[in-house]
């Protein structure tokens, strides 16, 4: 039996999250180029989903609190704030 994927949560960003996506572009694009850039951008992207799609992909780390879950795309953590006070995913 094939595993069900979990429920569809809804991703808000903090400015803080898009300020670091933009820092990120930024970057890529002055040291890979214009291609390498758009290609990152995009897993980070699809990571984002994946994470929406399927939150049993979020893990804990004992040494921080528990309503942050942390999930790796490439070179980045994303950092996610879950539980009733969760307002967003960064």
């Amino acid at each position: 039996m094939a595993k069900q994927a979990g429920k569809k949560r809804t991703v808000h960003l903090t400015e803080r999250a898009l300020r670091d996506i933009a820092g990120i572009e930024s970057y890529s694009l002055e040291q890979f180029g214009k291609e390498v850039a758009a290609q990152y951008i995009g897993k980070l992207e699809a990571g984002i989903g994946r994470v929406s799609d399927n939150a049993e992909l979020l893990r804990e780390e004992s040494h921080f609190h528990e309503s942050l879950k942390f999930y790796r795309i490439e070179q980045h953590l994303l950092v996610c704030e879950t539980g009733s006070r969760a307002r967003s995913l960064s």
